[in-house]
């Protein structure tokens, strides 16, 4: 009787275990939780923080193997995935400690070396490094990149800036997707509308251009302007939030408020108690937050940097371009609607998330392409493969 080959190793390398990495997270794990990567060896690999305790039980029966973040924890690391004799090393996001590895990596055995950047290689984010990271990139990633063995690309643009970083190693298009939530009734705390920024308190994100941007349509008094309000709920840059805080104050608004981050039932209040989304996002992979607001039925607000013209050919999202002039005409549009016509593009939003960007068909194609890498499948038509 013949033996039947044993599933495939797969160790995910993340740059921390828990919460603290955002929608990156967010993201890994609603894919390979998926009940069809369930067949995979899985196990992962990244630093603690002070979530990580709590955050461990959200992983389910994936083996978690956090280090804490410093160099002995690299070392430990690196020590750890020796260990784990992978087939495949999933890389996580760029520019992180852990990330340093992806060299040594090659060499473990013949495993072989998939890298998720996470918008991480976008112009806008290589532009704004600062003088210390790109020496660092220099010295220790560009080589790495070279090595891995395929690129996983959220989206045709992020595939664009791969390559326009000089990558030329196969790059496979799978999108993030969300899972349906279930449906919930949250009681509201006031009669107004509430217009949603949720992610990573960053510059990149243009949240000082929503800011920017509702400060000239409250100065010209723009019809609509005393019915919403804006909540800004995330997490991220210190001096950033203070930036946001002090222009919120010099502009007299107590229709702005900034938020911490929110997590699981509060998450779902969040958004299930909103009425429309923003992102003005300088440079994305494909944000989850986009895809959760569209499943909560939300009318979207955002860039086409979001890497998601589908919301665009669906008229399930308003299009601005990322500068406060656009943001103003686009927060414009939104406040000149009616009900039913801003309920009408969040449920366009919520048909378009059912019919592309559910896990089930995203886990398939990772499915495929593992099976390509390891010489088990034929190349999918998902991938594309360098010059």
């Amino acid at each position: 009787m013949e033996n039947k080959r044993k599933s495939p190793v797969v160790s995910i390398v993340v740059s921390c275990v828990s919460r603290s990495s955002g929608g990156l997270i967010n993201s890994i794990q609603g894919l390979y939780k998926t009940e069809l990567l369930s067949s995979l060896r899985l196990n992962v690999f990244g630093f603690t923080d002070k979530y990580t305790s709590e955050d461990l039980k959200t992983w389910g029966k994936i083996k978690v193997n956090a280090f804490p973040k410093s160099l002995t924890g690299v070392v430990r690391l690196y020590k750890g995935l020796s260990s784990a004799h992978p087939d495949i090393c999933q890389i996580e996001g760029l520019w992180r400690s852990g990330h340093c590895l992806i060299y040594p990596m090659k060499h473990i055995g013949k495993t072989l070396l998939v890298c998720t950047p996470h918008g991480m290689l976008d112009p806008y984010i290589i532009t704004q490094q600062g003088l210390l990271k790109r020496i660092v990139a220099k010295l220790l990633f560009n080589r790495a990149l070279k090595t891995v063995d395929c690129y996983h690309a959220l989206s045709m643009k992020e595939m664009e800036d791969i390559r326009a970083y000089g990558i030329k190693a196969p790059i496979a298009v799978i999108p993030n997707c969300v899972t349906i939530p279930e449906e919930k009734t949250f009681a509201r705390q006031d009669d107004k509308l509430h217009l949603l920024y949720l992610g990573r308190i960053d510059r990149k994100k243009g949240i000082d251009l929503i800011v920017g941007a509702w400060h000239r349509l409250k100065e010209t008094k723009h019809e609509g302007c005393d019915r919403w309000v804006i909540d800004i709920v995330g997490w991220g840059d210190r001096h950033y939030i203070d930036e946001i805080k002090a222009m919120i104050s010099n502009y007299e608004m107590d229709d702005v408020i900034i938020h911490g981050p929110c997590y699981g039932d509060e998450l779902d209040r969040i958004y299930s108690t909103s009425d429309a989304f923003i992102l003005p996002s300088h440079g994305e992979g494909l944000p989850m937050s986009v895809l959760e607001a569209w499943s909560h039925r939300l009318c979207v607000v955002m860039s086409p940097h979001c890497n998601l013209p589908e919301g665009f050919e669906h008229d399930a999202a308003i299009r601005v371009m990322d500068n406060a002039e656009s943001v103003a005409e686009g927060m414009s549009r939104l406040l000149m609607m009616t009900d039913e016509d801003r309920k009408a593009i969040g449920n366009n939003g919520f048909e378009l998330v059912k019919s592309k960007f559910e896990w089930k068909s995203s886990a398939l194609k990772m499915i495929q392409l593992y099976s390509w890498l390891l010489g088990e499948g034929e190349k999918p038509d998902f991938v594309y493969l360098g010059n």
